[in-house]
């Protein structure tokens, strides 16, 4: 409606523009009555707009709801492209390479003063095994003593409160606590031994140890003085049988002394607690060189100090003798000894003694040969003993050569 209402009035002018100019009272007349219609248009215009308004005014509008605006897809392109005129061309500067000063290094430092190392109160080192070293074979059930040589690196005195502990693995029917037998001073040396007996089955075994102090504080050896040291055994299923020629299995005897088992073979000559060596060329007393296989038995030290061992069962034979020959080892000059051969019947407990000889390093040996036609028919086990005779075994390498049993 508003569009008809204005193009009504531009018609209005236009009409009145188009009519050529007249003369006089024509032109007059003429713009009067064109006055007249344009006002008549005009005000006809005017109520017509005022009635539209006044509907619009009661008439609620609707609600106009937004067009979303459209995103443009196209990139607007300028109406104007410069077009450079000359291509730069991009210069590559080429580096000037300045070799660094060569590094000299500084003189070696070396600190004023050198720091204490810090020493524990209980630390000990491990020096050696004396006995069973690792990775030894035994038969089943085998009693043996492991003997280790421990230094004591630590501040304190290891006093006899302190002990042997176990520490895990097998304990192999060793004693879960031993103590130790006399002090160790800071920086000395000491053995130190257990008895164990090897398992019943075969197989690789291994037990570990450490020490404890007074206060049941576990120590050990290494850097940090918390390590166990051990030993390790390998046992092989071997069933003993008696050999008549003594000297050749005589590991297949139990030998004790009086502290109880002593391990065999021994590694040195031990006169705290006896040891069982071999040898198969001794030099006895008179300077004789021997090529008969030898035990070289020293005993325990101390008051009746003895040295025994008890050999695998045997059937004696009708006929059969007991021969051996008895000295002291030449470089033992001072040896004073008294040799002992007994049995002992398989189902009784009667040790029975077939004889005793005293030897003394005196140039002199002693031959034995006793008569075993007596036990014919008998299972004994044979028990040979080295006993010191002046309640002292300091020097007592006694040498039992070639003990055997045989016909004559």
């Amino acid at each position: 409606m508003k569009r008809t209402v204005i193009f009504s009035i531009l018609m209005i002018f236009v009409l009145a523009a188009c009519n050529a100019p007249a003369s006089g009272d024509q032109q007059v007349i003429r713009t009067s009555a064109a006055q007249t219609v344009i006002a008549e248009a005009t005000q006809a215009a005017i109520n017509t707009l005022q009635a539209q308004l006044t509907v619009q005014a009661l008439t609620p509008s609707a609600t106009v709801t937004p067009v979303p605006s459209e995103t443009p897809t196209s990139t607007p392109t300028s109406q104007y492209t410069l077009t450079p005129s000359l291509t730069p061309t991009p210069v590559t500067p080429t580096p000037t390479w300045t070799p660094l000063a060569t590094w000299t290094p500084l003189a070696t430092w070396t600190p004023l003063w050198t720091p204490t190392p810090l020493v524990r109160c209980n630390h000990a080192g491990f020096v050696s095994d004396v006995t069973i070293p690792d990775g030894t074979v035994m038969k089943q059930n085998n009693v043996f003593v492991k003997t280790w040589r421990l230094k004591n690196i630590g501040s304190c005195t290891w006093t006899t409160k302190y002990a042997l502990i176990f520490a895990g693995d097998n304990r192999m029917s060793g004693p879960l606590v031993a103590t130790l037998t006399s002090e160790v001073r800071p920086g000395a040396t000491v053995d130190i031994s257990v008895t164990l007996k090897s398992p019943e089955t075969a197989g690789s075994y291994s037990g570990s140890w450490k020490l404890q102090d007074d206060k049941g504080i576990p120590f050990g050896v290494g850097a940090a003085g918390t390590s166990t040291f051990w030993v390790k055994i390998k046992v092989e299923i071997v069933q003993a049988v008696f050999n008549p020629e003594l000297a050749k299995n005589f590991c297949d005897a139990e030998w004790r002394g009086n502290g109880g088992v002593i391990s065999c073979p021994s590694t040195n000559y031990d006169f705290t607690n006896g040891s069982i060596m071999y040898s198969n060329n001794p030099k006895l007393e008179g300077g004789t060189q021997e090529d008969e296989p030898t035990l070289i038995l020293v005993p325990t030290n101390g008051t009746n100090g003895f040295i025994r061992g008890k050999y695998p069962a045997y059937t004696i034979q009708a006929g059969d003798h007991f021969y051996g020959l008895l000295a002291c080892l030449n470089e033992s000059p001072t040896c004073s000894v008294k040799f002992r051969l007994s049995y002992q019947e398989v189902g009784s407990s009667t040790v029975v003694e077939l004889g005793n000889w005293t030897e003394i390093s005196d140039g002199v040996k002693t031959k034995i040969d006793i008569d075993l036609s007596a036990l014919a028919g008998k299972k004994v086990q044979f028990i040979l003993e080295v006993q010191n005779y002046n309640n002292t075994s300091q020097d007592d390498k006694a040498a039992w050569v070639a003990p055997k049993v045989k016909k004559p």
